[in-house]
């Protein structure tokens, strides 16, 4: 995260910010008696960095009004944000963990900074498994997430699987300190991660049948997930050229795709649906999930760059 609960300006000791004060320090209103300076969230006037740090000053605002207390932990898209990752949206829901589900508020609402309207978003609450929260993890910020097995399981559960597999992809990198440059050692790691993913998910699976449809899902993704990853539209690998060739020696057939091809996403589905069909292969079986029809919002131009 780029930003810090010290850049927060609070109504505090029965104190208001009042309407002179936000004018003069070109204050916005994150949240009910929050703030924050244009200045913060504009550093990079790019829509795509302002819609992060929005993302990033909604997060500090909750954890340290209403949610800052004990019992409640930020899980999904929002983890990734604390842990300063790129979400598939860089301006995702917020998500949270609570032990008790608490009713007052069910969105996040617009904010207008410069030339940029960062849209509203919805809290999604969930008090499954809230056992977790008594091994919420602390980050450097002061912001609790969930421990990571739960993570996983928060961003695959209702998300759709193009979205689920980028999420996951990010955060198994994040963890496994991947390094394109050292890809024997990167690999080694990120495999070592994934299966003792696959061990705390099949732990908690136990007793639990009638959610088993969330933990194959899970599973699925993890071990689908590619650390490799560092956009929606691109991994990078070494010796790109030599594996191809022995790829094919093998009897792989490889499809290719252009720059401009990645940057469409959508599209690039189309397209690859289309080669793969060519080559006999089925994507759109009942295990074919990756490929499941996009809907309108997953590929929303306000919540991604």
């Amino acid at each position: 995260m780029f930003l810090s609960a010290s850049d927060l300006v609070l109504n505090a000791n029965g104190v208001r910010v009042g309407p002179r004060r936000v004018t003069e320090e070109r204050l916005l209103r994150v949240d009910r008696g929050v703030y924050i300076g244009v200045d913060k969230l504009a550093a990079d006037p790019a829509s795509w960095s302002v819609r992060a740090r929005v993302a990033e000053a909604r997060l500090l605002a909750l954890n340290a009004r209403a949610f800052g207390s004990e019992g409640f932990a930020f899980t999904g898209e929002s983890a990734l944000v604390v842990l300063g990752l790129d979400p598939w949206w860089n301006n995702p829901d917020v998500s949270v963990r609570r032990k008790v589900r608490s009713g007052t508020k069910t969105g996040m609402w617009a904010m207008h900074v410069g030339s940029t309207t960062v849209s509203e978003t919805r809290i999604k609450q969930t008090d499954v498994f809230a056992d977790s929260l008594d091994t919420s993890l602390f980050t450097k910020r002061g912001l609790p997430i969930s421990p990571l097995p739960i993570l996983v399981l928060d961003l695959v559960r209702s998300a759709h699987p193009l979205q689920a597999f980028h999420d996951v992809s990010v955060l198994l990198r994040y963890h496994s300190r991947f390094d394109r440059w050292e890809l024997e050692r990167s690999q080694a790691q990120a495999a070592h991660i994934k299966q003792d993913l696959r061990n705390e998910l099949c732990d908690l699976r136990a007793g639990r049948d009638k959610r088993v449809h969330w933990f194959g899902r899970a599973l699925a993704v993890l071990d689908a997930s590619d650390p490799g990853i560092e956009s929606p539209a691109h991994q990078v690998a070494a010796a790109a050229v030599k594996r191809q060739q022995d790829l094919e020696d093998l009897g792989w057939h490889i499809v290719n795709i252009t720059y401009q091809q990645a940057r469409d996403v959508e599209g690039l589905v189309n397209y690859l649906t289309q080669r793969l069909g060519a080559l006999g292969v089925r994507t759109h079986s009942a295990h074919g999930l990756l490929w499941e029809p996009p809907s309108l919002e997953l590929f929303a131009k306000h919540r991604r760059s």
